[in-house]
């Protein structure tokens, strides 16, 4: 009788239950050698695994390094939490376990309960609708045992003999110890972050590594990720197997995710609301960064009231215009809403759309939402492209030039480099990052005249200190990186209070850099630092020419410095993490904005 053929599939199978640390490709293929006297390319083992790894009994780690999946289980803890149908119909889809059980084209697992007892696990049945349930595990009994309630948990522990095997666990919502796992499910959410980036990927392939390297694998388990990714606007979860990261400008996984319903999948987006009641780590760790944030600005502003450097007064000029700018663009949006619902071109595309559109399509439309007919038509864009290119207008991508960018409001202050041979306000007034129309538009203010003279004052000041800085030996380069920084402030002062510098205070300066400054501009930490430095170097100058009596203030601001970088640094992650949820920007400004 022939031996049966080796093959790589069969041989890596082989090597997974035997060995005990992780190997590169190289080293297997040397294993495999040296074991069977067989020779595969690299390339070959290597594609295998690239495909198959966790079926084949392997999980990628690393870029070079793969670990058997039997390690990566074994011992492994996690929890579930069932959603309240799920508690009602006494069945725990197989979704809840994934990826460390009921993945394709694996067996189902066996499950023991705290007894010893085998849970039955159900094949997927047919539904009056056609489509198939998903698998589950029979928890009728077990449920009403512990009176199981929506909120409380299964902890499941995993132990590999020659197929994994799960011991459920109950633990009541009373009891779950959250402050015991913030920390551990920061650290995964990010690394689920860090892993999908851009792309789409099986939640196997992001999930076990991470599990794999973590000190926590054995340890109490923290929330199931499932719900820290319904809960992150970053990430999307698919079907619930697909971690695809969100995209601000196509976001193809909102579309895909707008086709389903929640009898489709388990963690629908429709559960969204449930997992934000049970208080995750990710938006809670920004909320505790911000409260220490104020907790600590504040401290410093009634430490600096109570040295006679201001009377605690905010000012809010610039809160005011924000308010009124957001009051006319408001405005602009409801009329454009009216313009858009009137006009005759949606009115042609509708009825040029069912003149080309099959019957059947027709008939979905007519039944469809408005999000399902968005879903529906997307389907169908390449088909109209083609029967109906004049719904499509062209598009202009003729340059345009840099005086019709008046609709840009933020600008890098980092990248402001172009050299000016002198601080003349028509060199300033010239400059492309700081153009009056780009931060004002074509308004006419009351107070131009004195706004006017009040930058005019700013930039003399600025140019003496320009002067007095060369004359100190300092470079030109450097003089003019330490005159950029000041321009900011001074527009702020003569823009919103028809101030020059030299009449600078407390509260002004703490208005242009805990609120105004970090909602109008971009800037790393490093630039806001060095801009307080800037103010405080200029001040003193002032102060020794006898232009100003005391420069107190300015030295109160630097020693917020990194007060104010923190904060520019939270805005910022608030509009690339958390884009959807203004209230926590709110919270970040509240003292401005209450």
């Amino acid at each position: 009788m022939s031996k049966p053929e080796l093959t790589i599939p069969k041989v890596l199978q082989a090597l997974a239950a035997e060995l005990d640390q992780p190997v590169s490709v190289a080293q297997l293929c040397d294993l495999m050698k040296t074991r069977w006297s067989v020779n595969y390319a690299v390339s070959s083992v290597r594609s295998s695994l690239r495909w198959e790894s966790i079926t084949l009994g392997w999980v990628r780690i690393n870029r070079l390094q793969y670990l058997p999946l039997r390690l990566v289980l074994d011992g492994l803890r996690f929890r579930c939490w069932p959603r309240p149908q799920d508690i009602a119909e006494g069945r725990l889809p197989i979704a809840h376990l994934r990826p460390f059980a009921g993945l394709r084209r694996q067996p189902l697992p066996i499950i023991y309960d705290e007894q010893g007892a085998i849970l039955a696990v159900k094949e997927p049945k047919k539904k009056a609708t056609g489509f198939a349930s998903h698998a589950a595990v029979d928890m009728r009994r077990w449920f009403q045992r512990h009176h199981f309630a929506a909120g409380d948990s299964i902890l499941v522990e995993i132990r590999y003999q020659k197929r994994p095997e799960l011991y459920f666990t109950y633990e009541s919502a009373s009891a779950f110890q959250a402050s015991r796992v913030d920390e551990q499910d920061r650290a995964l959410l990010q690394a689920i972050v860090k892993q999908v980036d851009a792309g789409t990927k099986p939640c196997e392939e992001v999930i076990l590594p991470i599990f794999a390297s973590a000190p926590w694998r054995t340890g109490y388990p923290g929330r199931p990720w499932q719900y820290l990714v319904l809960s992150d606007p970053r990430l999307h979860l698919i079907e619930d197997s697909l971690l695809q990261a969100s995209d601000p400008y196509f976001d193809i996984g909102r579309l895909l995710l707008q086709g389903t319903s929640s009898d489709d999948v388990v963690f629908h987006p429709a559960l969204m609301e449930q997992a934000q009641r049970v208080q995750l780590p990710a938006k809670q760790s920004v909320i505790d960064e911000i409260t220490a944030l104020q907790q600590e600005i504040q401290r410093s502003r009634t430490q600096d009231q109570q040295a006679g450097l201001w009377n605690g007064d905010l000012s809010r000029e610039s809160r005011v215009a924000d308010e009124e700018e957001g009051h006319f663009w408001d405005t602009m949006d409801e009329m454009m809403g009216v313009t858009i619902h009137m006009s005759d071109e949606m009115t042609r595309a509708v009825l040029r759309m069912q003149e080309v559109l099959p019957p059947e399509v027709l008939q979905q439309l007519s039944e469809a939402t408005p999000e399902e007919a968005e879903v529906i038509l997307s389907r169908h864009l390449n088909y109209l492209l083609a029967k109906a290119p004049d719904l499509f207008p062209r598009i202009d991508v003729s340059p345009t030039s840099p005086s019709n960018n008046s609709w840009i409001t933020k600008r890098s202050v980092d990248s402001d480099s172009e050299p000016l041979d002198e601080l003349d306000a028509s060199a300033w007034s010239d400059d492309d990052d700081w153009d009056y129309d780009d931060e004002f538009g074509d308004e006419e203010w009351d107070d131009d005249d004195d706004e006017d003279a009040a930058f005019t004052q700013s930039v003399n000041l600025i140019n003496q200190y320009s002067d007095y800085l060369l004359e100190m030996g300092k470079k030109h380069s450097t003089a003019l990186a330490q005159t950029r920084l000041l321009k900011p402030y001074a527009q702020f002062l003569a823009s919103f209070y028809q101030r020059s510098l030299h009449e600078g205070d407390y509260a002004t300066l703490d208005e242009f850099l805990f609120y105004y400054y970090p909602n109008h501009h971009d800037g790393s930490e490093r630039h806001i630092r060095d801009m307080c430095g800037a103010l405080k170097q200029f001040y003193a100058f002032l102060r020794e020419r006898g232009v100003i009596k005391d420069d107190r203030f300015a030295q109160a601001i630097w020693k917020r410095r990194d007060q104010a970088a923190r904060l520019m640094a939270l805005r910022q992650k608030l509009e690339r993490d958390y884009p959807d949820q203004p209230d926590l920007l709110a919270m970040l400004f509240k003292p401005y904005m209450s």
